[in-house]
């Protein structure tokens, strides 16, 4: 599921970028779903779409009387078979968009004073918008990646306290113990966990087990834990290293070695 949202994302942004770019955004947005952070590259990295240039129109000339090629109202000579022709008095072209010869040579001339000064910069509203777009994206992808790898167990949890789990004891024993719910620390039987059984020896299980009171109470003892809800032997245990967890209603997890564990019941904090 984090795959595909990362995904659709990607998706998204793509069709935003290259539609900034004069592209298609329907067609980058299929090639960011389907090629996921590569898509989104590929349309941050192309370049704008160049706009067609129009063919050279004849809006605005007369033809000659002689030869009957299109030349300018103003001219007083044929270029093409050099009859003189003589300009046509009064005569203000128009071109076919309603714009004037006078106020097109106008801004021809508006626009090369503007090419000689230099490119006009870009808005760099638009840059933002893009970097941040981009950044948006990669702080998502990351977290979801992120998160995907601590459900697997690739990476630790980021609310995991194993040494800091007594870091801020509670005013007095009975305070803490009664943020253990009801049955958080039953021993469990050995017949419903064979295969835990099977992956730690039979020996560690019942000895392991038989400290759960303790991890509760040494969970219970974190103040970021609102009430300890399970106590329980981690998958990821061997035989030779026994590790335990206690999960919290408020969704803080424990995580702490049974060495740690002896510790804490050889010398509890007061």
């Amino acid at each position: 599921m984090e795959i595909v949202l990362v995904w659709i994302v990607c998706a998204i942004l793509s069709a935003v970028v290259a539609s900034s770019k004069g592209r298609s955004g329907f067609g980058w947005f299929l090639l960011g779903f389907f090629f996921g952070p590569l898509g989104l590259l590929a349309a941050i990295g192309i370049s704008k779409a160049e706009k067609p240039t129009n063919a050279p129109s004849q809006a605005g000339l007369r033809p000659c009387p002689i030869c009957a090629e299109m030349i300018q109202p103003a001219a007083i000579k044929c270029r093409f078979c050099g009859s003189d022709v003589g300009p046509i008095k009064g005569y203000t072209p128009v071109l076919a968009s309603g714009e004037s010869e006078a106020a097109r040579m106008l801004r021809l001339q508006n626009e090369s004073r503007g090419k000689a000064a230099g490119p006009k910069a870009e808005p760099w509203s638009a840059k933002a918008k893009i970097i941040a777009a981009v950044a948006g994206a990669g702080l998502v992808a990351l977290s979801v990646t992120v998160s995907s790898l601590q459900k697997s167990g690739v990476l630790p949890d980021g609310k995991v306290g194993a040494k800091s789990a007594v870091d801020a004891p509670s005013a007095s024993p009975a305070a803490y113990i009664a943020r253990i719910a009801p049955g958080a620390d039953d021993v469990l039987e050995e017949r419903h966990y064979p295969k835990l059984v099977a992956q730690i020896g039979r020996e560690n299980f019942k000895r392991v087990t038989r400290k759960f009171p303790a991890a509760a109470q040494y969970a219970a003892r974190n103040a970021a834990c609102d009430q300890v809800d399970i106590v329980g032997i981690a998958t990821k245990s061997s035989a030779n290293a026994v590790s335990l967890f206690a999960n919290c209603e408020n969704g803080f997890q424990n995580r702490f070695s049974e060495q740690e564990l002896d510790a804490y019941i050889m010398n509890p904090p007061h």
